[in-house]
């Protein structure tokens, strides 16, 4: 493991750490990834806001004040948290397609 955590994506023999890097190297492969840099912006962002999702669960996840960490993981896997990030994510979605429709008139 390069950097001795996980996930690890083995690739033609090369081990390739950290979660983000390999959802965007696994994007590119099959098509996922943008084909320009401004595209790739677009789904930059939307992989940046999953990963501040995650970030949240995993820093209560591993707080070692007991009731801090029980009250972060309850909030962070709460429905108003768990809302707040998919309608982010959701925004991203529309207003990329509207961006798509209107780059096509």
């Amino acid at each position: 493991m390069p950097t001795g955590q996980l996930p690890v994506l083995e690739v033609d023999g090369k081990q390739l750490s950290q979660s983000m890097a390999i959802a965007r190297y696994v994007g590119r492969e099959f098509g996922l990834a943008g084909k320009n840099n401004l595209e790739q912006c677009m789904v930059d962002q939307v992989i940046d806001t999953a990963s501040d999702c995650l970030t949240e669960y995993v820093k209560s996840h591993f707080e070692k004040d007991e009731k801090k960490k029980v009250s972060g993981i309850h909030y962070s896997i709460s429905r108003i948290w768990l809302q707040y990030n998919l309608y982010n994510i959701w925004t991203l979605y529309v207003y990329y397609k509207q961006l798509s429709i209107s780059s096509h008139n």
